[in-house]
């Protein structure tokens, strides 16, 4: 999980930096003290600012051992950092992967840098910790256990006076720190986007351990136990380390008072008052499941079963929540008329109308679909019915309950659009504002006209798609989003560009047809006509006429023709409830934009 508060140490003074060598007493210079805190530490251990004398590297062979011991986080952070290092080799920097001793076991990039890297000792093998180098991205990030940005002469170390790095730590399931993704580079070259790039890579690594310890503890993983957590009679939760709720089922969002997807992300201390070494704790205690916990709502017994990553070591755990008494209790978010329904609306895509075989295909994908949280792609002409499909996969999968935001790219100006999307940071007198991703907690985010966003939101969505992560617009610090990302487009997937097509899987691609080429455009009118009409014995129909004249009509307008042209003709043919060629004729004219 992203620890998105990056301690920043920006470069002091070359006269502070002195100063403070010399052993000088600096505690009146407030704006100093946070690094000062962390230069007294390195000196503690012993670290000189004129670095060691001889550079600290391990052998050959115990580089070797070091890799196989990391081998998980190894296998798993090398693809990540190799795409961290597309293009970044042109710009100067090198990517580290460092193990839990701050011992470097991968080194990636680097361009123009390389030279500068290898005197500095940013190379395999060398040892980056803070007993022998002082403040660096690696050591301070393993110290801190938290991301780190370091520039200039905030290194306690002389000779990377010149350098920055940014680095963050690598949780394996349990919540331990296990390595350290790194990126450095000239102090000239700095970019606070390295800083963003490499958090993103870290959470995704810890994502990947965290599904294979899924699997390795259940088989099926994850989706299996996300799936028997919303078949379960009990109310019951998902808590990972440290001690953060992921998945809650119905029933538990009823003990909470609140719709699951507002539990989710949650500390559990936060809604039991118990904290997570507590529950751990007791888990592994002979008599585990023995714990009382309270809600706003009522006091449960909770049941525990912890997953492990190792003997001991729970990673998560499912905790199932017995109230003392029965309850019954209206969620806080579903009061009023306008409340959603709390159960699934299972048929919402099954009950999409037609029948023709390309189609039929969209609906397939579309019912996979709605049993993820992956973020997908619909493609189709205008008026092909793609908001439809979105909204039916949304109404279908667990984020029912949340909003269902739709953004237009095409009607918004290149330069608003990533604030719109992601919000900005309090900058003077501008007060922050926050964007759709964040205003869109467990909903679905529906980009219309996707191929049309600008180049320069690319990367950032991109991760979003990816990771799950984003940050505000003049912000460092990188938050978690809860949101599923759907592209709309009448352009195909190529056409979205390279960060976009690599972010968003071909399989996860739904192909609408054009109306014109469908098998079923008279179905579809008939479903239409007899749409919300009470008499069940004496349907509406159309006419021989009709049905001919809507099977050969091109329909440029696809579905968004269709639907309204249907409902104006029924109104025209008035008590007869038969809509005929005049009928439909007419109401082509009336709908039909007028000139001028």
């Amino acid at each position: 999980m992203v620890d998105s508060s990056m301690l920043i140490l920006e470069s002091p003074s070359l006269a502070m930096w002195e100063r403070f060598q010399r052993g000088e007493d600096l505690r009146k210079v407030v704006d100093l003290q946070p690094l000062l805190l962390r230069w007294q530490r390195c000196r503690d251990l012993g670290a000189q600012g004129d670095g060691p004398a001889t550079p600290v590297s391990v052998s050959s062979g115990d580089l070797a051992v070091r890799r196989d011991r990391a081998a998980a986080v190894f296998a798993e952070a090398g693809p990540i950092l190799d795409r961290v290092t597309t293009g970044l080799t042109s710009r100067g920097v090198v990517a580290l992967l460092a193990d839990v001793d701050g011992v470097i076991l991968l080194q990636r990039g680097g361009g123009k840098f390389l030279t500068a890297a290898d005197r500095a000792r940013i190379v395999e093998g060398a040892q980056w910790n803070e007993a022998t180098r002082g403040t660096n991205a690696v050591g301070t990030a393993l110290a801190e256990q938290r991301a780190v940005a370091v520039k200039g002469r905030a290194h306690y170390e002389r000779a990377a006076h010149g350098l920055f790095c940014y680095g963050s730590p690598i949780k394996d399931p349990s919540g331990q720190v296990v390595a350290v993704l790194d990126v450095s580079g000239k102090l000239a070259d700095d970019d606070p986007s390295f800083g963003f790039a490499i958090e993103t890579a870290a959470a995704a690594v810890e994502r990947v351990l965290r599904a294979r310890a899924y699997s390795a503890s259940v088989p099926g993983g994850l989706r299996l136990i996300e799936s028997m957590l919303q078949r379960c009679a009990m109310a019951a939760l998902i808590v990972e380390a440290p001690g953060v709720i992921t998945h809650v089922n119905d029933k538990a969002g009823q003990i909470f008072g609140v719709a699951p997807v507002q539990c989710e992300g949650r500390s559990v201390e936060s809604l039991f008052g118990v904290p997570y070494q507590t529950l751990c704790d007791e888990a592994l205690s002979p008599g585990r499941g023995a714990v009382r916990v309270e809600t706003d709502v009522v006091t449960c017994h909770a049941e525990l079963e912890p997953l492990f990553l190792a003997p001991g070591r729970p990673f998560a755990m499912v905790v199932y929540l017995e109230p003392d008494v029965p309850f019954s209790v209206q969620r806080r978010d579903e009061a009023g008329p306008s409340r959603r329904p709390s159960a699934p609306m299972m048929d919402a895509v099954t009950a999409l109308r037609g029948s023709d075989p390309a189609f039929t295909l969209a609906k397939i994908e579309a019912e996979r679909l709605s049993n993820s949280d992956e973020a997908f792609m619909v493609v189709g002409e205008t008026g092909a019915g793609k908001k439809r499909v979105v909204r039916a996969i949304h109404e279908t999968g667990r984020r029912r309950e949340a909003p269902f935001v739709v953004v237009d790219c095409a009607r918004l100006a290149a330069s608003a659009v990533e604030e719109l999307l992601f919000g900005r940071a309090r900058s003077g007198t501008s007060r922050a504002a926050v964007g759709a991703v964040e205003q869109n907690v467990g909903g679905t985010l529906y980009l219309e006209g996707a191929a049309l966003l600008p180049s320069s939101v690319h990367t950032a969505l991109a991760a979003l798609i990816r990771f799950g992560t984003y940050r505000r617009v003049g912000e460092a610090r990188v938050r978690r989003a809860d949101v599923r990302v759907v592209l709309a487009s009448d352009a195909p997937r190529s056409a979205l560009g390279r960060e976009l097509i690599e972010a968003m899987p071909a399989r996860n691609v739904i192909t609408l047809p054009a109306l014109r080429n469908r098998s079923d455009k008279v179905e579809l009118a008939i479903g239409a006509l007899r749409e919300d009409d009470p008499a069940g014995d004496d349907p509406w129909e159309l006419s021989d006429e009709a049905r001919a004249r809507i099977a050969r009509y091109e329909w440029p307008g696809n579905l968004a023709e269709l639907f309204p042209m249907i409902k104006l003709a029924r109104t025209l043919a008035g008590a007869s409830r038969i809509v005929g060629e005049r009928e439909l004729t007419s109401a082509a004219n009336k709908l039909r934009p007028k000139a001028g």
